[in-house]
């Protein structure tokens, strides 16, 4: 490991434009960073003993936070709510509606933040407040960029007598046309169901399906939004209703900017003898391309199954796999689409049907545009004497390469396992580590894929078993397109006695670098804390990631929270003072080739001097341009601040450096 001294004076050399090829430069363009606090941290947001508590919820480029602060009495503790805030990259601004019928007689207000687009336009909620502190409904509302605007169905058949109205945003995209719903109230209090509505950046639309089936005889009417793509499609559902608001189904629609269409199968064998059909809309790409299924009904509405289908914008087609083993005698099948890509390729599960509706386990399909095929293991050890098997998909990139899992099937139906595989376009490949120690006496393995990036590399864990099937713990994996190889620590501190060890991936990036945990072990599977590990495929290594170790038991603690595309790996460490005591919990960045450094250290000028005690997670960043996370300021015993550390403007750079070069020619000095 390079000392953090070191990589200080390399970096600033190189910046300052006297280094050496031969010293390593430690992060793209500069070593150090200005630190800023941001979040709201004035007297209404401070509690008793300086108490703040700050947490950030969306980060965007460029450098756009957003988040929320707690509120707290003067000279009081108690939580008095919360405020919603962003960041722009100078300032912290307040956001969300407060005052009159958002503020409670103590000052109780509560305002959240539920997404966030590129360009820093902020979706979120505020209570209404009725007393002290009771809650009377919520209003959305979107910040624009200047002020907060509230959004979604107001006013009339949306409020009651007591001022009550509830209303939520549910999805954003990057034009900043929300979408969401807001309650229907009758009689001046009574709920009376819930209108979908669009946002549009000036003014409210409702959307969905209303009046006939879709409207009850008293005005019920329930719509609900499910997606929205670039172009601001939304799709969702609206309830059938019969009599005053009895459900009787529902239908799909999608919103193209101006109509909506209904969506689904119908009729036939979708009806029932009392007009009940049930339709729902849960994928959508950025061509509008809409995936959905609808139930297929026997008698008045009894289930007798659900068709998944795909609308191309103009036609529905059905797809799944259908007939022979996926139809019981009596027309029962069920198929139900769970991935989309950009280029139209669906992924998704038909179950297999023995007898009228008898469940046989399930198969895992993809729809090509034009066909729907097979994929999965299948036949020897996945499929029972009886014929079942269970394969499901889990992940899809937009190269259509799909990654999932089949069960391993003993006897008629009895689990012997689980193991993954990718569908390459072609063929289905199994994945996982098998043998050895992966396998039981009687075959038992199980394999579970996890992370997938675009260029279909795939990352997991296989459990490690000795016996018939007893688990002794897990080791995580990566296949390259070609083989699985193990990867994590092994070995030394990460084996229990009788061979117990257990790793898990957390990260992947599109260059295919791995971050993950392995749990260090005492005994034979004693718990003695978690290290951090970066698997490189270039050179094929897995390296320990690790920041400080307690020397009276052995105990280390980090995980890692972020990996960029460029390699750099960032997370939380425990560091023990002189290798003893509780621990402080500090924020780390490392790569393979540069080592590990406390983040704390780059820094400009110290954490001290600009007023930080530690950086302790870091969350969010872009290429390390920006880095966002959680720590604590000076005096602060607890409770919990939010930094944004920014590369210094070229500008400021000189400044910053001959501070630095001040500091350390000082140090050198008084080191003599």
């Amino acid at each position: 490991m390079i000392s953090n001294m070191r990589f200080g004076w390399t970096a600033i050399c190189i910046a300052a434009g006297f280094g050496r090829a031969s010293f390593a430069q430690w992060l793209p363009g500069y070593q150090i960073y200005s630190i800023t606090r941001i979040g709201l941290t004035d007297a209404v947001h401070t509690g008793n003993g300086g108490l703040q508590f700050s947490s950030v919820s969306f980060f965007s480029t460029p450098a756009f936070v957003s988040g929320t602060s707690r509120r707290s009495p003067i000279n009081s503790v108690a939580d008095n709510g919360r405020d919603a805030w962003v960041w722009n990259g100078n300032v912290t601004t307040q956001i969300g509606l407060n005052g009159g019928s958002y503020t409670g007689a103590a000052g109780f207000q509560w305002s959240d933040v539920s997404s966030m687009n590129s360009a820093g336009q902020v979706v979120g909620h505020s209570r209404r407040i009725t007393g002290t502190n009771t809650s009377n409904g919520q209003d959305a509302w979107v910040w624009n960029g200047t002020t907060t605007v509230q959004i979604g169905l107001t006013g009339g058949g949306y409020s009651d007598s007591s001022g009550f109205q509830f209303s939520q945003a549910l999805l954003q995209n990057d034009a900043g046309q929300v979408a969401g719903v807001s309650n229907r109230i009758a009689g001046g209090q009574a709920y009376d169901g819930q209108d979908a509505w669009v946002w549009n950046g000036t003014t409210t639309t409702q959307i969905g399906l209303t009046g006939g089936v879709h409207t009850g005889s008293a005005g019920y009417q329930a719509s609900y939004v499910n997606s929205q793509n670039a172009a601001g499609h939304v799709t969702g559902v609206s309830e059938r209703v019969s009599g005053i608001d009895e459900p009787n189904g529902q239908d799909a629609w999608v919103w193209n900017g101006t109509t909506t269409t209904q969506l689904g199968l119908t009729g036939g064998v979708y009806t029932g003898s009392a007009g009940y059909q049930y339709s729902d809309a849960n994928l959508q790409n950025a061509a509008g391309q809409v995936v959905g299924l609808s139930g297929r009904v026997s008698g008045v509405d009894q289930s007798n199954g659900s068709d998944a289908w795909v609308w191309n914008g103009t036609t529905t087609t059905q797809i799944g796999l259908t007939g022979g083993v996926y139809t019981g005698s009596a027309g029962y099948q069920s198929s139900y689409g769970i991935l989309q890509n950009e280029a139209g390729q669906v992924v998704g599960n038909s179950v297999r049907i023995s007898g009228v509706n008898k469940f046989n386990g399930r198969d895992a399909w993809i729809w090509n545009g034009t066909n729907t095929i097979q994929i999965g293991l299948t036949d020897g050890d996945y499929i029972g004497s009886a014929g079942y098997q269970s394969s499901e998909a889990i992940l899809q990139n937009a190269a259509g390469q799909v990654v999932g899992g089949s069960a391993r099937v003993s006897g008629i139906d009895k689990s012997n396992g689980y193991d993954s595989w990718i569908w390459n376009g072609a063929t289905t490949v199994q994945v996982g580590l098998t043998g050895g120690a992966y396998t039981g006496s009687a075959g038992y393995q199980a394999s579970e894929a996890k992370l997938q990036n675009a260029a279909g590399q795939v990352v997991g864990t296989s459990l490690r078993i000795s016996g018939v099937d007893k688990i002794d713990g897990r080791d995580a994996w990566v296949w390259n397109g070609t083989t699985t190889a193990r990867i994590g620590l092994t070995g030394g501190v990460y084996t229990g006695a009788s061979g117990f060890q257990v790793s898990d991936v957390h990260l992947q990036n599109a260059a295919g670098q791995v971050a993950g945990t392995s749990i260090r072990i005492t005994g034979v599977d004693g718990y003695t804390g978690e290290d951090t590990w970066y698997f490189d495929p270039t050179t094929n290594f897995t390296t320990a990631v690790i920041g400080s170790v307690r020397v009276t038991d052995n105990y280390a603690l980090s995980r890692p929270t972020i990996l960029t595309d460029g390699g750099f790996l960032l997370g939380n460490y425990l560091f023990f003072s002189g290798g003893f005591g509780l621990g402080e919990q500090r924020a780390f960045i490392y790569r393979p080739d540069l080592g590990f450094t406390d983040l704390g250290s780059l820094v400009a000028g110290g954490l001290t001097a600009s007023g930080w005690l530690t950086l302790r997670n870091p969350l969010f960043s872009d290429a390390l341009n920006s880095i966002v996370g959680y720590g604590m300021v000076e005096g602060q015993t607890s409770g919990q601040s939010v930094f944004v550390m920014t590369i210094p403007a070229p500008g400021s750079m000189l400044i910053v450096l001959s501070s630095l070069l001040c500091c350390s020619r000082r140090g050198r000095e008084r080191g003599r």
